[in-house]
Order: C-alpha cells, then sequence, then structure tokens
C-alpha cells in the first residue's frame, strides 16, 4: 500500500504573523507575491513549502532562483537546516514525491511528472525554457534583474505565478518591482520588520542593534541594522548589488 503524505511535510506550519502570506502563496488569484523582510523571517521556507504544494496540483516546471548559482546549491540543494537535520530541499519535497533527482543540476523530477530546479540569476540565459509555470527569485534585491526579465514572458502565456522574496538593498530594482504591484488586485506585497514578527525579542533586537554601532560606527551600525532587521528601504546601502 502507498504511503499517504501530506503538505506541507514534517507537520510544517506558518507561523501566525505568516498566515496573511500563505494565504497569498496559496490563493490562485493572486499572481505575484514580492515579500520585503527582515532577516530570519523564514522567507524561503514560505516560498518552498508553496512550491511544493503548487507543483503538485499543477504540472510544469518551476524554478527558484538565487542570485548566485553557487549559492542556491550551497544555501538550499545542500545546505543543513540546523532545527530539522534535513536539507531545506528536503524539508520541503519528501523522497515519497520524487520520482527522479539530478544532483548535478539540481533538479527534481516529482511523482506527478512536474519539474523543480534551483538556479542562479547570475546565468540568466540559461532560464529560458517551455512550460514554466513557477518562479521565484530568493534574495531577489541581490539578484539580476534580468532573469526575471526572461522569465515574464513564460509566466504570462502559461497563467504561472511569482514569487519574490528579500531583504532590502535600497531602492533599486526589488523595490521598483514592490512598487509597481502594490496597486496590483493580482498581487500581494508586504514589509515585515523584525519588530513586528516576534522572530526576536526587543531585547536581542536593542543588543543587535548596540552591537552593529560598536563595530561599525554609529552611521554605518545603524544603516546595517535597518536593513537587516527593519527591512527598511531608506537604509543606506549595504553591499553590492545588481543595478537596475
Amino acid at each position: 500500500m502507498s504511503k499517504v503524505i501530506t503538505l506541507p511535510a514534517y507537520d510544517w506550519k506558518p507561523r501566525p504573523d505568516q498566515r496573511e502570506v500563505w494565504a497569498a502563496l496559496m490563493d490562485p488569484n493572486i499572481d505575484t507575491v514580492v515579500i520585503n523582510a527582515h532577516r530570519r523571517y523564514g522567507k524561503d521556507a514560505l516560498a518552498m513549502q508553496a512550491m511544493t504544494i503548487n507543483a503538485m496540483q499543477r504540472v510544469g516546471s518551476y524554478l527558484y532562483a538565487l542570485p548566485q548559482y553557487s549559492q542556491a546549491r550551497r544555501s538550499i540543494y545542500e545546505g543543513l537546516n540546523a532545527r530539522t537535520g534535513r536539507t531545506r530541499i528536503n524539508d520541503c519535497f519528501p523522497s515519497e514525491i520524487i520520482k527522479r533527482r539530478d544532483d548535478k543540476s539540481m533538479l527534481l523530477q516529482l511523482a506527478n511528472e512536474s519539474t523543480f530546479q534551483l538556479v542562479g540569476s547570475d546565468q540568466p540565459d540559461s532560464l529560458v525554457g517551455a512550460g514554466i509555470v513557477g518562479y521565484v527569485a530568493s534574495e531577489a534585491a541581490l539578484s539580476n534583474p534580468a532573469a526575471f526579465s526572461l522569465i515574464r514572458p513564460m509566466l504570462l502565456e502559461t497563467k504561472g505565478k511569482s514569487i519574490h522574496i528579500s531583504s532590502p538593498r535600497g531602492k533599486n530594482h526589488f523595490y521598483k518591482l514592490y512598487q509597481s504591484h502594490a496597486s496590483n488586485p493580482r498581487s500581494y506585497v508586504a514589509t515585515f520588520s523584525a519588530e513586528d514578527t516576534g522572530v526576536f525579542t526587543a531585547e536581542q533586537l536593542k543588543a543587535e542593534r548596540h552591537a552593529y554601532i560598536q563595530e561599525h560606527g554609529v552611521a554605518f551600525g545603524e544603516s546595517l541594522f535597518k536593513q537587516e532587521y527593519l527591512a527598511d528601504w531608506n537604509a543606506a546601502v549595504v553591499g553590492g548589488v545588481w543595478t537596475a
């Protein structure tokens, strides 16, 4: 007898502060989701779990892009979740729903023939292909915007869904994307600060702000804290980005 698999796997559930995002990810009437959120909000867990369900519900090709191809392998395909002891991809795709796995190309063929593949926005020309119905841009503020530009026509044709998740890097292409979808009834956009989600305590945030300032000086330390923990678009840009 075949084993019944319930998704999301391993009893994963969105936290209370993530439920509205999860509802948008599951809503077939929402075709674009843009989330600007603080570090450790759980952006990848939300997007990966949503992609798993979407891929099992609708047969097609699904791409999950990080800024760099090597980063996709390191952080998602091979990266371990310290809480579960599984790789982050195995947290979402249990072996029972995987028909074939290609470790070299980081591609999963699922039991219903859908495919899920980890890719890098640093190789945008490699992303062009038929049948793409789902696309995630993880760390979208650091991604090459040309990658999504090539994906958009395919998603439009297939009536697919795109998910863009990131912490901010100033008002760059990710900010422009966020703003362009803010009033679109078929889009969901939201910003989440660590002061609002409860992932960190007030004491932890106070200590982190103090440590950043001590280590980097008042101006740079405060900007870094606002960028990483408060998801502040107006914080001075810290780190390199792709230009729009």
